[in-house]
């Protein structure tokens, strides 16, 4: 890199003269065509060019006084910048066009994922790694690598369908996401880097709920629909496990209560146990109740007590609205 009266000069890899000037990066062909690569003065007309050399990659490295939020009229701010040496029009683009991963299933479970890498762009991609992860925050931060998938050389407008079977760590239940990342060592330059990322969500462990399976349904009735104070009513409620690994014995409690919800003033009508439960399973018990009259609503809790770690906690309750002549 030289310097010479403000402009930074790059003698790059590729024949050509980089130079940044002010706040403009230029390109100076040996025929002695100069091209206007990109122009941070938009933003900030007093800024100035600072710095500009080619990395190991053979990308424009770089630093402007210019560019966004350079609105401070004391100090000095601006932009650090890479510009990538290659012609977009003819550049990969990987992304992941599918990716097929079980739903639901059991803490430490063994799982196959199938991804298809695809290459969107106009010009064949180099060999890279696809990258499998589980995430807890739906993103790749704190994710937990699963596996590493070796793909080849993939043509423009071609794609890849690889699998891999792996055991998930012993993490807690809860709900994850796994996640497919196309060119998971950033070693392929392409057209966009923004697009490399497949997500599917994921339930690990049981988790109870007031709900039909099959056939769907609410999970909680009556009969009659307009039961009366004296004579008994049917209250039918379905327990189900709606999550990927087998329950053990719980307890459902029926309540009458002011608000959908149970609180402080809800008042117990009855106490169900459950049977154990594989996932997809549900548990139907009928309770006589001689139901106090008023208007009032039915609420139902899977897992009174907490007995059973879950996960998602927070949907155990459903309520029904009646009135009671």
């Amino acid at each position: 890199m030289v310097n010479i009266l403000g402009y930074s000069l790059v003698l790059s890899s590729d024949g050509n003269i980089y130079e940044l000037g002010g706040t403009t990066v230029f390109r100076l062909a040996p025929d002695g065509q100069q091209t206007t690569l990109y122009d941070f003065t938009a933003s900030d007309p007093n800024g100035s060019g600072l710095s500009l050399i080619q990395g190991a990659t053979g990308d424009l490295l770089g630093t402007s006084a210019g560019g966004p939020r350079c609105l401070d009229p004391v100090w000095v701010c601006g932009v650090v910048f890479r510009l990538g040496l290659f012609d977009v029009a003819e550049a990969p683009d990987l992304s992941i066009r599918s990716f097929k991963t079980p739903r639901r299933v059991a803490v430490g479970a063994t799982v196959t994922l199938t991804a298809s890498t695809a290459n969107f762009g106009t010009a064949s991609a180099t060999p890279s790694d696809t990258t499998f992860w589980l995430s807890s925050t739906g993103s790749l931060a704190g994710a937990q690598l699963l596996a590493v998938d070796a793909v080849g050389a993939i043509p423009a407008g071609q794609s890849v369908t690889h699998s891999t079977t792996v055991a998930l760590p012993p993490v807690a239940p809860g709900r994850y996401d796994f996640i497919a990342l196309a060119d998971g060592a950033n070693v392929v330059h392409e057209t966009y880097e923004a697009n490399n990322a497949s997500r599917q969500q994921l339930v690990i462990g049981p988790d109870l709920t007031i709900r039909e399976i099959f056939p769907p349904g609410p999970g909680l009735s009556i009969d009659p629909p307009q039961p009366t104070s004296t004579a008994p009513t049917d209250v039918s409620i379905h327990t189900a496990n709606i999550g990927g690994d087998v329950v053990g014995p719980s307890t459902t409690n029926l309540y009458a209560s002011p608000r959908p919800r149970l609180d402080a003033n809800a008042v117990l009508l009855g106490t169900i146990v459950n049977v154990p439960m594989k996932p997809g399973e549900h548990n139907q018990v009928v309770v006589a109740v001689t139901l106090p009259a008023g208007s009032y609503y039915l609420v139902a809790v899977a897992d009174v007590n907490g007995a059973i770690e879950e996960a998602d906690e927070d949907n155990n309750q459903r309520a029904l609205f009646v009135t009671v002549q």
